[in-house]
């Protein structure tokens, strides 16, 4: 959740926008937010240059006035809209036009985005993604029970899997060591890729047209 600073709506506001910067090109949208994601810091450093720090590891653009701005909208409508999801009473203003102004508003500062401002916001919701769609797999295996004297201490315990190495947890019960071995693997964890965005913006413009 703290890659995650705007949502798939807004993300997609976001590359249309792109798209217009790289004069309608997409593969070289996706070319600029895939070099982006290559080119990535070890880690997921705090970025306090910004007004309201985020977390990426993805370097910051030089000049991110327009960025700053987004995340500083993005964070007033949270800090107005979260204590009404607590309470579950709602604290907004009473002004029907209220959404559609912070709406126009949030929009505009995303027509001000920079190429790499763009790319920064993209590439850092794509990454968000990862964790959303990550899958664990559990692979447990009995071993023979053996019986062991008082002091084999050592036959009873915890081995944390280590790579090339699985892991093994033993219980010594009433002079009997019962242990299983395990393997925890963690699959889907990459990035995803940009075009997963433009597939996206492309299925939810063919749903707008059924409804219109």
């Amino acid at each position: 959740q703290m890659l995650d600073t705007i949502d798939a709506d807004g993300a997609i506001l976001v590359w249309n926008h792109l798209l217009k910067l790289c004069e309608g090109n997409e593969e070289k949208a996706i070319a600029l937010i895939d070099m982006c994601q290559v080119t990535a810091h070890s880690g997921n450093e705090e970025q306090r240059d910004l007004a309201v720090p985020l977390k990426s590891p993805y370097e910051l653009p030089h000049n991110h006035a327009a960025l700053d701005a987004l995340c500083g909208k993005v964070a007033s409508f949270r800090d107005l809209i979260q204590p009404a999801q607590e309470t579950q009473r709602s604290s907004l203003p009473a002004d029907e036009r209220f959404l559609d102004e912070a709406y126009d508003e949030t929009l505009a500062i995303v027509h001000t985005l920079s190429k790499e401002e763009s790319v920064h916001i993209i590439a850092t919701w794509l990454l968000s993604l990862s964790m959303c769609d990550l899958s664990l797999f559990v692979a447990l295996r009995q071993l023979p029970a053996k019986r062991v004297d008082s002091k084999g201490g050592a036959s009873h315990g915890i081995e944390l899997q280590a790579d090339g190495k699985t892991g093994r947890v033993t219980e010594l019960k009433d002079g009997i060591a019962i242990g299983y071995e395990y393997e925890v693997k963690v699959v889907d964890c990459d990035a995803k890729p940009a075009n997963k965005l433009m597939k996206r913006e492309q299925s939810e413009r063919a749903m707008c047209k059924l409804i219109m």
